[in-house]
C-alpha cells in the first residue's frame, strides 16, 4: 500500500525539481552571503552561517508555497514562515538574541543601523537580506516556471563569474598578499554599489504590484547580485580561489539537471492538455537524465584536463565532502549491524564473566614417561577431525541455502506485488532494446548508404524439385500475364481478394483461376507442401488460363 503511494505521489514536481533548483540557487547564494558575513579582525568565516541553514531556508520557502497554493490563510503562511525563517537565522547565526533575546534585539538594531566592529555591511542587515531572498526563491521555485529557471541559471553563472573575479582581486585571507586596489577603484565601487543595491528593491517592488513574472524577476535577482558583487569589492578579503571550484560543479551539476526536469515536466503537461493523458516520469527517465547530466560534467572535465592539466584532480577533490559523506553512511550502516549482532551475544559473555574460575589443576597430570603419553593417547576419547570438517561444511551449505531461500522469499514476494489488479496498475513500461536490435540498425544504417541494386520483381521460391517452387512459377507467370494486361497486383492484396481481379479480367477461367489460387495458398501458407496431383491440377489450370489471354512476351525470356 505504501509503495503504491509513493508511486502516485509526484515526486517530480514536489520532489527531484525543487530540490535541483535550491541545490542550483545555494550554490552560488551561499558563498557570495558568506562573504559578508566574516569576522572583521581574523577574517574567519561565521560558523553558523552554513550551506545547510541555505538550503533549509529555500526548501522551507517551497513548502510555504505549496502549502499556501492550497489554503485559504495562504498569505499567513508565507508571511509568518518569512518571519520565522528571519528569526531563526539571526538566532544561530548572532549568539546574543540566545544569550539575551531583548538586549539582542536592540543590538541587532543597533548593528542594522551603523555595523559593529568594522563591518562594511552589519551583519543582521546581510542575514535579513539573505533569509529573505532565498525565502522569496523557495516560493518561486514551488511555482516550477521555465523561464524562471532558466533566469536563475542566468544570474548564477554571473555570481559565480564575480566571485571568480573576486578572488582573483581580493586576497583569501587577512595575512595573505594581493595587489592592492587603487583608491579611485574602491571609492567608485563604495558610491555605486549601494546605489546599484538599493536600486534593486524599488523594482522589486515595482514588479510585485504590477504582478509580472518571468523575466522581470530574473532581473531584480540580477540587480541584486551585482550590487551585492560591487559592495564586495570593498571587502577586505574575498572567496578562496580552490573552494569556488567546488561550488562550481555542485551548480552546474544541480543547474542543468533543474533545466532538463523542469522542462520535461513541462513537456509532460503540455501532453496532457493536448491528449489528456496523464504521463508520469519513470525511473528509466530519470536515469536517463542524470546519465547526461553527468556525461557533460564528464566530458568538460576532461577537457579541462586537456587545456588545463590537473584540473580533474581537482574537480575530484571537490568531490571529496561527497565521498565522506557516503563513507559515513556506510560506516553507521555497518555499526548498526555490529552492534545488533553483539547485542544477541551479550548475555552470553555476561554469564562467562559472572562463572567463577575453574581449577584446572585436577586436569593437569604430569607425564613424564613416553610410555605414559601413549597410554593416555590410547585412553582418551578424542573428536576425530574429518567429523569437525563435515560440520564445517554442512554449517557453510545452510547458511548458502539460507541466503538462497531469502532471496528466492524476496524475488516471489516482488513479483506478486507486481501482479496489480487492473485498476491499479499504473504504468507498463516494454523495452525492445537490446544489442541485436542497436546491431542490425547500424547495418540497415550502413548498407542505406551503399548503392542497392533493384529488388526481384518476385521472390525467389526454392528448390528446383521442389514442388513449392513449382507452383509459385506457375502463379508468377499468371501475375506476369496481369502485368501485361494492366492489372497487377497491390501490395495490400492477398491471394484471395486477387483473385476477384483476375476473374474480372478472365471470366471464361474463373474455375482454374479459383483451383491455381488454392493450391498456391498451400504453397505459400501451407505447413505441408502441395502433393503431385495438386502441382499437375496447377498446371493444368494455367495452361487453360494461358490458352484464354494473350500469352505474355515478357515471360519468354525467364
Amino acid at each position: 500500500m505504501l509503495g503504491a503511494v509513493w508511486k502516485r505521489w509526484n515526486w517530480l514536481d514536489d520532489g527531484l525539481i525543487p530540490l535541483a533548483a535550491a541545490l542550483m540557487y545555494v550554490a552560488w547564494g551561499y558563498p557570495l552571503f558568506a562573504l559578508f558575513l566574516r569576522d572583521p579582525l581574523t577574517g574567519d568565516p561565521n560558523p553558523a552561517f552554513t550551506f545547510w541553514l541555505c538550503l533549509g531556508t529555500l526548501l522551507g520557502g517551497f513548502v510555504a508555497g505549496r502549502l499556501a497554493h492550497r489554503n485559504r490563510l495562504g498569505v499567513v503562511i508565507v508571511v509568518a514562515g518569512g518571519i520565522a525563517a528571519m528569526l531563526v537565522s539571526l538566532m544561530l547565526t548572532l549568539p546574543t538574541v540566545v544569550v539575551d533575546p531583548g538586549l539582542g534585539f536592540l543590538e541587532l538594531l543597533g548593528g542594522a543601523a551603523r555595523g559593529t566592529g568594522g563591518e562594511v555591511v552589519p551583519a543582521p542587515f546581510v542575514i535579513v537580506i539573505s533569509s529573505t531572498l532565498l525565502w522569496w526563491r523557495g516560493l518561486r521555485i514551488a511555482r516550477i516556471e521555465q523561464e524562471e529557471t532558466v533566469g536563475s541559471f542566468v544570474v548564477g553563472v554571473a555570481a559565480l563569474v564575480g566571485l571568480l573575479l573576486l578572488a582573483v582581486v581580493l586576497a583569501p585571507a587577512l595575512s595573505a598578499n594581493r595587489y592592492e586596489m587603487s583608491d579611485s577603484l574602491r571609492t567608485l565601487a563604495s558610491c555605486t554599489s549601494p546605489l546599484l543595491f538599493f536600486l534593486s528593491i524599488p523594482a522589486a517592488a515595482f514588479a510585485l504590484v504590477v504582478r509580472a513574472e518571468g523575466w522581470v524577476a530574473t532581473l531584480i535577482q540580477l540587480t541584486i547580485v551585482l550590487g551585492l558583487l560591487s559592495i564586495a569589492l570593498v571587502l577586505p578579503t574575498g572567496p578562496a580561489l580552490a573552494a569556488l571550484g567546488g561550488w562550481l560543479l555542485l551548480f552546474l551539476a544541480s543547474g542543468l539537471a533543474a533545466l532538463v526536469l523542469v522542462g520535461l515536466s513541462k513537456t509532460m503537461h503540455e501532453q496532457e492538455r493536448m491528449t489528456g493523458v496523464h504521463l508520469r516520469v519513470d525511473r528509466y527517465w530519470i536515469v536517463t537524465t542524470f546519465s547526461i547530466v553527468a556525461g557533460v560534467l564528464l566530458l568538460g572535465l576532461l577537457l579541462g584536463q586537456i587545456l588545463a592539466p590537473g584540473a580533474l584532480i581537482r574537480a575530484l577533490s571537490w568531490l571529496k565532502p561527497i565521498w565522506d559523506l557516503l563513507v559515513r553512511i556506510f560506516l553507521f550502516l555497518v555499526f548498526v549491524f555490529a552492534y545488533l549482532f553483539f547485542s544477541l551475544l551479550e548475555p552470553l559473555l555476561a554469564e562467562l564473566e559472572q562463572r567463577p574460575p575453574r581449577d584446572l589443576s585436577a586436569f593437569r597430570s604430569p607425564l613424564s614417561a613416553p610410555e605414559e603419553i601413549e597410554l593416555a593417547g590410547e585412553e582418551a576419547a578424542g573428536i576425530p577431525p574429518l567429523f569437525g570438517t563435515i560440520v564445517q561444511v554442512i554449517l557453510i551449505l545452510g547458511v548458502i541455502a539460507l541466503i538462497a531461500y531469502i532471496f528466492m522469499i524476496a524475488v516471489r514476494s516482488r513479483q506478486e506485488r507486481q501482479r496489480l489488479a487492473e485498476d491499479e496498475v499504473l504504468e507498463t513500461r516494454e523495452t525492445i532494446l537490446s544489442m541485436d536490435l542497436l546491431r542490425s540498425q547500424a547495418l540497415d544504417l550502413l548498407n542505406s548508404l551503399r548503392r542497392k541494386k533493384p529488388p526481384p520483381m518476385f521472390l525467389e521460391a526454392g528448390l528446383f524439385d521442389d514442388p513449392r517452387r513449382t507452383v509459385r512459377e506457375i502463379y508468377q507467370r499468371v501475375l506476369a500475364k496481369a502485368i501485361d494486361l494492366g492489372s497487377p497486383r497491390q501490395t495490400q492484396q492477398t491471394p484471395l481478394t486477387y483473385q476477384t481481379t483476375l476473374q474480372d479480367l478472365c471470366p471464361e477461367a474463373r474455375s482454374s483461376l479459383e483451383i491455381l489460387t488454392s493450391v498456391y495458398v498451400i504453397a505459400r501458407y501451407g505447413a505441408e507442401p502441395p502433393t503431385q496431383e495438386q502441382v499437375r491440377a496447377a498446371q493444368a489450370a494455367f495452361d487453360h488460363i494461358d490458352a484464354v489471354l494473350k500469352p505474355s512476351e515478357v515471360y519468354d525470356t525467364l
